[in-house]
């Protein structure tokens, strides 16, 4: 219906571009308003949709057409595949979403369910974070740091803290390095690394607070996982917290239907990770690790109503003809990514929507003993 709507409208338009010398005036204005009608019935209904299991199967036909979600699902992604996705959509699709939100922060814009008195938006996530720090803390490291805005707005807000930033893409860094300069925060540095192994500068160092929000997704592996906490325990001070603002695979994972999973899958390999951690893997480790966990906070019906917004736009692009999008993702590979981002943004709506993943809050410290040899 979409499709033959939008193939009308074309007609339409071409009718009226070739033979517009010989329309009389109020014929055009009429041909006009009966597209623009058009339009708008299509726009109303798209923005009436839901992410139904019926819908997704409609979608993962028509993704199928354009990318071979074949490659996604088999795909095992290694820290040189995210530093590349990065790469090539931190300064083009996440300049959409800046634009969108007003906001240059790299992460879901959430909605809460009750009113605040105050615009939160992005903050949202690092109030959680605000909510750890006391008079006492002296040093914080977020891990994935993108394009630097929450270390840096930490560090202008709490000036008695020492702020320390890590991430992966080196493009991610000389970002957050040049902000930082602009805006005269000299409390704040930025490193490259993979949280998974550290570089040997911060291995030395101390930390009241260690967080990350929408970056440790990338610890897609137990191994991964173990090695950030090694690193953390090792580099934590007595009392010291670990926040993790993220989105999870749903504990429920394993028991959604077939589409539900793949719908997670998909939305996963999107993003270049090859399995995002469950909360209850990271309860079960960082138990193993000497960590307890002192608080969890479910986000995902705020965290939802991002992806679905996201996800409606989507579907105009999917009721073009397949092809265009297939030459576009298919021209260079800076615009393959742009082909990932596109199917995540799809599929993690499905994800959140049919509970195959969620999204929220885990708070971890760092009790007394050592790490568990």
């Amino acid at each position: 219906m979409l499709r033959k709507a939008i193939a009308l409208i074309v007609v339409i338009v071409c009718v009226v571009l070739t033979g517009l010398r010989n329309v009389p005036a109020p014929h055009i204005l009429v041909t006009a308003f009966l597209s623009i009608v058009i339009l708008i019935s299509i726009l109303s209904r798209l923005l009436l949709l839901e992410p139904t299991r019926e819908r997704l199967q409609w979608d993962i036909g028509r993704l199928s057409r354009v990318l071979n979600l074949k490659c996604f699902f088999e795909s095992k992604y290694l820290p040189s595949h995210v530093c590349h996705y990065y790469a090539s959509t931190t300064s083009r699709d996440y300049k959409l979403l800046e634009w969108a939100t007003n906001c240059d922060a790299m992460h879901t814009e959430l909605s809460p369910r009750d009113r605040l008195p105050y615009n939160c938006g992005h903050l949202y996530q690092l109030l959680h974070v605000v909510a750890c720090i006391n008079p006492k803390s002296s040093s914080v490291l977020e891990i994935g740091v993108g394009k630097g805005s929450n270390a840096i707005f930490l560090a202008k807000v709490f000036q008695h803290l020492r702020v320390v930033g890590l991430d992966i893409v080196p493009e991610h860094v000389t970002h957050a390095k040049c902000e930082a300069q602009k805006v005269g925060a000299d409390n704040v540095e930025f490193y490259e690394g993979d949280a998974a192994q550290p570089p040997d500068q911060l291995k030395s160092r101390r930390f009241d607070l260690i967080f990350g929000i929408e970056s440790l997704c990338h610890l897609d592996s137990d191994g991964r996982v173990q090695g950030f906490l090694q690193f953390a325990q090792k580099v934590l001070n007595p009392g010291g917290q670990i926040v993790v603002v993220d989105g999870f695979r749903a504990d429920s994972f394993n028991s959604c239907p077939q589409e539900v999973q793949e719908a997670m899958i998909l939305a996963e390999s999107g993003f270049r990770i090859c399995r995002m951690p469950s909360k209850r893997l990271w309860r079960e480790v960082c138990d193993a690790a000497g960590l307890k966990l002192v608080r969890t906070t479910d986000l995902t019906h705020e965290a939802a109503k991002f992806w679905l917004k996201g996800w409606r736009v989507a579907q105009i692009l999917l009721a073009l003809p397949p092809f265009l999008l297939r030459r576009y993702f298919a021209s260079s590979s800076i615009r393959a990514e742009t082909g990932a981002n596109f199917v995540a943004v799809v599929m993690t709506a499905y994800a959140f929507a049919l509970g195959s993943a969620s999204y929220g809050v885990l708070i971890f410290e760092k009790e007394c003993q050592g790490f568990p040899s």
